[in-house]
């Protein structure tokens, strides 16, 4: 389960890096960008990693 939880979250991150929103034309949906997320941070990353 927490493989799976990892998993997901680096990615979102991942999603967030390629700013897959303006790819799929969302970037104006607050529901997807509250979802997604709009910003990549390595710090993210880290604190994943720390917490898992």
């Amino acid at each position: 389960m927490t493989t799976a939880i990892g998993v997901c979250t680096i990615a979102v991150e991942v999603l967030q890096y390629f700013k897959i929103l303006e790819l799929l034309g969302l970037g104006s949906s607050s529901l997807a960008r509250t979802v997604i997320g709009t910003t990549f941070s390595w710090e993210d990353l880290v604190a994943y990693r720390l917490g898992i």
